[in-house]
């Protein structure tokens, strides 16, 4: 698949989107007050119940303050809280609420499938120097697809609570040489770094209560400014007819 036939397909997607085009390649899509406030709040108790708190949590300031002395037994080391016997009914009204934003879209019969179930996403202010030793750090610049994503592959991405300002996702845009072969999948994300330095910083930061929609031959990685704070996030993606 070459770039033009992405861009012609981001460009009829976004004649259906109320939204902001980022680039040809990625688009911002401002959520519904209420879709997004269903979002937050499926989510703030799906946290809650994960840390299983003893007390009544009320304010997003008070959530990240225990999630700071509370080590999320159920966080992998990329970040995504993954739901347990305990928390299935919260973690399920997540879903329901993603699926109510999917549904406002109208853009069914665009997509050939959507990735489920979508991943919730604590990211500390710190990242863990152990875990950049993994295969598959998030903090590198990566592409989806070399984890086995297919091809036609868009990453959607909305940002929920926390420091999404300096704590959030940095997107870079394909060069002109840009080939599919640097889509395969491959081993270590430290292997790609050699095609991940040919492409350019977006220079965009992401907002909360946006749906981002970045095609796969955009490659991303997980970015922090110094002294920042948490954020939590939705992430998942979708194959494109």
């Amino acid at each position: 698949m070459s770039l033009e036939a992405r861009r012609k397909f981001f460009n009829t997607l976004s004649k259906r989107l109320n939204c902001k085009k980022v680039n040809d390649l990625m688009l911002e899509i401002k959520l519904e007050k209420k879709l997004f406030d269903n979002l937050y709040n499926s989510t703030f108790n799906y946290i809650t119940r994960c840390i299983g708190a003893k007390t009544i949590i009320n304010s997003e300031k008070q959530l990240f303050s225990i999630l700071k002395k509370n080590n999320l037994k159920n966080k992998t080391p990329n970040g995504m809280v993954v739901p347990k016997r305990e928390s299935c009914l919260e973690f399920n009204l997540v879903v329901k609420s993603y699926i109510e934003i999917l549904e406002s879209l109208k853009i069914i019969d665009l997509v050939n499938s959507f990735h489920f179930p979508p991943n919730i996403r604590f990211k500390e202010g710190n990242v863990k120097i152990s875990n950049l030793k993994r295969k598959h750090p998030t903090e590198f610049f990566h592409a989806d697809t070399w984890t086995g994503a297919m091809p036609n592959w868009i990453a959607s991405h909305i940002y929920i609570m926390g420091d999404s300002k300096n704590n959030n996702i940095r997107y870079a845009y394909p060069p002109k040489e840009f080939s599919e072969e640097w889509l395969k999948p491959i081993e270590k994300a430290a292997h790609g770094q050699k095609y991940a330095k040919k492409f350019k910083i977006i220079n965009y930061t992401p907002n909360k209560g946006s749906f981002i929609f970045a095609d796969t031959s955009i490659i991303h990685h997980s970015f922090r400014n110094k002294n920042c704070g948490e954020r939590i996030s939705l992430d998942t993606g979708l194959n494109m007819k």
